[in-house]
């Protein structure tokens, strides 16, 4: 008997069938992996385009345990062509979300050794969501370093402390405090101008 790996043999036609054990927050979403394969299949393009954005819709990718995630990843990798990028891209999106978490399982690492494609299109979507959080600390450090260079710029025109009026004793500090960047330190009288 041939291992079950999510595919029925029936009429020498492959369909996908819902695995044994996945969660039931999870199984909706593998109908919608059947009937995506399936309007594939028989060329439904509408209904591919529905079944893809109802899967879309439960992509958050805290919204999967891990064991269903892979096997959906195996199941859509399994039962699609590898030019078909409607299902594959947006789960490789999710796990390359999760790649850190994911990286030292082995079932993870076994689907990436198994599957070329399917570790290449892990690996872009990790990088892209690398190079967009590298740009977005990049904008965030822009943004740090122009508010503090306006402080600076605000005490240099005569800013004064509003508690004992000093105008020379006024330097920008790093805040603690959540949501401020930095504060104004008056070293005269030690109040901090937020």
């Amino acid at each position: 008997s041939a291992p079950d790996n999510g595919v029925e043999q029936g009429d020498n036609q492959d369909t996908v069938s819902n695995p044994p054990f996945i969660t039931r927050a999870a199984a909706t979403s593998f109908n919608n992996i059947t009937v995506y394969a399936l309007a594939g299949k028989y060329d439904i393009q509408d209904l591919k385009d529905l079944a893809t954005e109802k899967f879309r819709s439960r992509s958050d990718p805290y919204f999967w345990m891990q064991s269903d995630l892979f096997l959906a990843l195996e199941v859509i990798y399994s039962n699609t062509p590898s030019g078909d990028r409607g299902l594959r891209d947006i789960i490789s999106k999710l796990c390359a979300i999760r790649t850190d978490e994911f990286s030292e399982n082995p079932r993870f690492r076994e689907l990436m050794c198994k599957d070329g494609s399917m570790a290449l299109d892990v690996l872009v979507h990790s990088r892209t969501i690398y190079k967009n959080d590298v740009k977005d600390l990049e904008e965030l450090l822009t943004d740090v370093e122009t508010e503090e260079k306006m402080l600076e710029a605000f005490i240099t025109r005569g800013a004064m402390c509003t508690s004992c009026k000093s105008s020379s004793n006024l330097e920008v500090k790093t805040s603690q405090v959540q949501n401020k960047r930095f504060y104004i330190l008056c070293t005269f009288c030690s109040v901090r101008h937020y």
